[in-house]
């Protein structure tokens, strides 16, 4: 038997499902027909227990590992059922797992292991019993989906024109009958802000805080304009903007105040709702990053977010401050806050999200990085400022597919190690970075492949501590001298025959050649990797 009763006729798709849930519960393996597909029902799939799956279900796969033949079995039942998913445990090897998706045409999700499935059942109920508030009105003569729209029909029943601000009176929408305007709309529309001398008259006669107090609509009489209705839109206590009707050719009517009151409700229902699918969309955006990022999200889930047109191209950046995150953990919030407000900000139409002890965000942008130098040197200089906290800022080459995001974070993760390792600068590129970029990424190589720091240099570190030598140093400083004799002896405050004879010394005990340009090259770069400079 079902596990889950019918759910509401209002059933939500996979995605808005993966968006109320947030972060922690649920994450994407394959998707082959995307995340449209709706959810109706939760039900538990026990291997000891089969129960029936129907269409648009999704399944719980309990007992069922990610390498069972299990597995695939149930994966061809969910597809010849028109099931939304199926969520499953401890799956490791998640290749095969998209492969088997992939031929069934079903989505595969994953859960984490310490995770009750009694839990994550209810969290899934809930969130698709309320699914209907990020859904869209589109029933009757008026969509609250559209302010656009609720200013004509309001305009309509009130007999003039109607303006909706939001809370910094930045104008949102207005109605579109075609009706006279004065010249105090006229600025506010086209400027999409209330003239100056407005906003003073507003202020010093007192208006402005009658408004924002009174529960009922209030009449202004602004000098030299037509008389108005103003209400403030409210949530709760809070003030969430305003709705403004300019008066026509007659007196409003007995009912006006009434009806703007009720416009106003329907309003703030559709400003919050509005907030509610921005906020969706927003985390949706920054769990498609992170599953790039990671290697196990799709790209084109994250193009798609982002609204990323054919050709484009993207820079990632990444931020962490110098001295390491404070254990505040409010200071690393406040600091994703900024990043992302920043990457969502104008037309950058980017993403921001925290992995690690980083903070990455992703935007489009051109050859040249203008966009990403603007946005790092914002970011870096506010943080400062506002929150003393010093950034700093790695910022990866440009990359012509999201398919590459994984070898762009390895990038800029490798420039934030390499600026945190000094003062200055706090921003850089890989090109600005290029010779210590490379060398920290050879030292990478050899940490895995330990063999490529063996030979004379080691010979001549062994030297050292036995004997009290300065072999190291003295080879160190004729390397930073471009191998010129006198200026490596003034590094060392030595003579130059002093020098000559120690480099004579360090050849015969360690077999070097130095004047062998490869293995003077290689003895180098060997010495250098090992000192990680």
């Amino acid at each position: 038997m079902r596990t889950a009763s019918a759910q509401p006729k209002d059933a939500i798709s996979l995605e808005q499902l993966l968006a109320q849930l947030g972060s922690g519960f649920l994450e994407v393996v394959r998707a082959p027909a995307g995340l449209d597909r709706r959810v109706r029902t939760a039900v538990i799939w026990d291997v000891a227990n089969p129960v029936h799956i129907g269409r648009d279900d999704i399944i719980f796969a309990v007992g069922v590992s990610g390498d069972s033949p299990g597995l695939v079995q149930l994966i061809e039942m969910a597809a010849k059922a028109e099931a939304s998913a199926v969520v499953l445990k401890g799956l490791e090897q998640h290749e095969w797992a998209r492969a088997v998706a992939d031929r069934a045409d079903v989505a595969v999700l994953v859960a984490p292991p310490d995770l009750a499935w009694e839990h994550l059942h209810a969290q899934v109920r809930a969130a698709v019993a309320t699914g209907h508030a990020f859904r869209t009105d589109h029933e009757g003569t008026v969509s609250i989906g559209d302010l656009f729209a609720l200013a004509d029909a309001a305009a309509a029943d009130l007999g003039g024109e109607v303006e909706i601000d939001d809370a910094s009176m930045h104008v949102q929408a207005f109605s579109t009958r075609g009706g006279e305007i004065d010249e105090l709309r006229r600025a506010s529309i086209l400027c999409r802000y209330p003239p100056q001398s407005f906003m003073e008259w507003l202020r010093g006669s007192g208006a402005m805080g009658k408004i924002r107090e009174s529960l009922r609509p209030v009449r202004l009489d602004p000098p030299g304009q037509c008389p108005r209705l103003v209400s403030a839109i409210r949530a709760g206590i809070d003030v969430l903007g305003y709705i403004w009707v300019v008066q026509g050719t007659r007196p409003f009517a007995p009912d006006a105040e009434a009806a703007l009151t009720e416009i106003a409700r329907i309003a703030a229902a559709q400003i919050v709702r509005t907030k509610a699918v921005e906020d969706v969309d927003r985390r949706l955006r920054a769990q498609c990053l992170r599953g790039v990022l990671e290697g196990t999200g799709l790209a084109s889930l994250l193009a798609a977010r982002l609204g990323a047109c054919d050709g484009e191209r993207f820079r990632v950046l990444a931020f962490r401050p110098r001295g390491g995150w404070s254990g505040d953990r409010a200071e690393r919030l406040f600091v994703h806050g900024l990043v992302a407000l920043r990457a969502e900000m104008g037309e950058r139409r980017g993403t921001a999200v925290a992995a690690g002890d980083h903070i990455y965000a992703l935007i489009p942008d051109t050859s040249s990085g203008e966009a990403s130098t603007s946005l790092a040197q914002e970011i870096v200089t506010l943080t400062a400022n506002q929150l003393d906290v010093r950034l700093v800022a790695g910022m990866s080459a440009l990359i012509d597919s999201l398919d590459a995001l994984p070898a762009a974070r390895t990038q800029v993760d490798r420039i934030v190690r390499l600026l945190v390792s000094t003062d200055e600068p706090d921003i850089a590129s890989p090109d600005e970075l290029r010779p210590r970029a490379v060398l920290a990424e050879i030292r990478e190589l050899a940490h895995e492949r330990p063999q490529l720091l063996q030979g004379s240099i080691d010979v001549l570190r062994e030297l050292d501590e036995k004997r009290n030598t300065n072999y190291i140093a003295t080879l160190l400083a004729y390397f930073d001298a471009a191998c010129d004799l006198t200026e490596a002896a003034k590094l060392l405050y030595v003579h130059r025959n002093t020098l000559r004879y120690r480099l004579q010394r360090i050849q015969q005990l360690s077999g070097l050649n130095l004047d062998d340009p490869v293995e003077r090259l290689v003895a180098e770069l060997q010495l250098r990797l090992s000192l990680g400079d």
